[in-house]
């Protein structure tokens, strides 16, 4: 059984730092990136697909950029079809942030399965995150 949380740390003029917690069974895993709330709003739209596209599975992620690209990243998610009965896939990754290039990485990659509606409830949420109107969301595996 997994799960994803994500909360609001904090929130400045269009700008909004999520904080994205993984949990399966003992395994756990937490990372926090900053975020356009305009880039990221739009970016969260896409997981409301239907069907989701395997080929072309919207996503978000953040961490630190250089010339337009994430060149460290602590945070990505992803959602995909999985079979043919209206089964989605989440696809999370966190990475510890480094403060020097020799620093050592710390990194997870997760996964769960849950369903077009538990992910259109998780988009709805997510857009009352984004607004201020919610301090934490979570979604969960349905398996």
């Amino acid at each position: 059984m997994g799960s994803l949380e994500i909360q609001i740390e904090n929130l400045d003029s269009g700008e909004i730092e999520l904080i994205f917690r993984f949990r399966s069974n003992d395994f756990y895993g937490a990372s926090s990136t900053w975020f356009s709330i305009k880039s990221i709003d739009h970016k969260i739209d896409r997981f409301l697909d239907y069907p989701l596209n395997a080929d072309d599975q919207p996503e978000i992620s953040g961490g630190y950029g250089e010339n337009n690209r994430i060149v460290q990243e602590h945070v990505y998610l992803t959602v995909a079809p999985f079979g043919r009965t209206g089964t989605v896939k989440l696809t999370v990754r966190l990475a510890s942030h480094r403060q020097e290039p020799t620093d050592m990485n710390l990194g997870l990659q997760g996964e769960f399965l849950t369903n077009y509606q538990q992910l259109s409830d998780f988009v709805r949420d997510f857009k009352l995150l984004l607004a201020g109107k919610k301090e934490r969301i979570l979604i969960e595996s349905n398996k």
